[in-house]
């Protein structure tokens, strides 16, 4: 059998790219690999042109693939160097803080805080600060999602926060997994509406501290959980997941109504479980609703997964 410069080229590919998935999957390395390469995209434009300059004339044709053979080692395994010895990519895993004061604390009615995040795990809670800060937020980002950024509307009586990412480059989300990662406390604030929206994520909310009107979440693709505590008081909750779960706990003195659908998945609320297609439009009511102090209105809904609520503890 003759040899053939060009099955080793072939071969060399499907190798090194069965190589790399073979990394990823063990977890050596993540998908952000993939960015590395694709900044050498123009490299595909110069192996095409080698290609068709060698069909012009013979004997040019095995000088072409040693030099595709050459150029694609260099870098798949350069690549692969680079990345492990500078950890994660230039542009990934980047931190950032910021934080909003206010001088009317006092003549504020109402705080309606809108988060809106492409992709990424957000964290909220609430807190009692002694200065006039009233939402502080931290964590990662990468700059290939674009930085959240913060900002307050102030409309007399009443201001609006939003939490934004300032570009959103949905191009990248098949190649990698990069997210964005943040946690966002809440200060001195009653009257409170909170509204969170991600792609695809985890939304993590544990209050404790102070009176919310309204939590609505959704998560295209992802997980949420909501958590009170005796002290957090919520009127209403509504909480959607295109694809993922759903888990909301309670303090034992709660009283719930809740609206729930599944398209395909599980309910279990307290210690019941119920599941199958199409469950749509079930109406629970607590037990203790009649005599509760504390009484809130969810609607949750999946499309795919699962939903959950509970009492804390059990």
């Amino acid at each position: 059998m003759s040899f053939s410069f060009k099955k080793l080229y072939d071969g060399i590919v499907l190798l090194s790219l069965g190589l790399i998935f073979l990394l990823i999957t063990l977890g050596l390395v993540d998908w952000g690999i993939w960015l590395f390469y694709l900044n050498f995209w123009p490299i595909l434009l110069i192996f095409f042109g080698f290609r068709l300059l060698a069909s012009i004339k013979k004997g040019y044709e095995k000088f072409v693939i040693i030099m595709q053979i050459i150029a694609w080692i260099v870098i798949i395994f350069g690549g692969f160097a680079y990345y492990k010895v500078n950890g994660n990519f230039k542009g990934l895993n980047l931190k950032f803080a910021q934080a909003i004061e206010t001088d009317n604390m006092m003549r504020v009615l109402s705080y309606d805080y809108q988060v809106k995040l492409a992709t990424g795990d957000l964290r909220v809670t609430d807190s009692i600060s002694t200065d006039n800060r009233i939402v502080i937020i931290s964590g990662e980002y990468s700059d290939i999602i674009g930085k959240p950024v913060l900002k307050s509307v102030i409309d007399g009586a009443f201001t609006t926060v939003t939490l934004e990412n300032e570009k959103n480059s949905t191009f990248w989300y098949p190649f990698a997994n990069y997210k964005n990662s943040i946690s966002m406390d809440i200060h001195n604030q009653n009257n409170l509406n909170l509204n969170t929206d991600i792609g695809a994520g985890k939304i993590d909310i544990k209050l404790a501290k102070y009176s919310y009107q309204n939590i609505g979440v959704n998560v295209g693709a992802g997980e949420i959980s909501i958590s009170l505590t005796d002290n957090a008081q919520v009127a209403s909750i509504v909480a959607s997941v295109g694809t993922g779960k759903i888990t909301i706990s309670l303090p034992k003195d709660y009283a719930y109504i809740l609206d729930y659908s599944v398209g395909a998945g599980s309910v279990i609320i307290g210690q019941s479980e119920s599941g199958g297609v199409g469950t749509n439009g079930k109406r629970v009511k607590s037990t203790n609703y009649n005599d509760a102090d504390k009484k809130v209105d969810i609607n949750a809904s999946s499309g795919l997964g699962q939903i959950i609520v509970e009492y804390s503890g059990n």
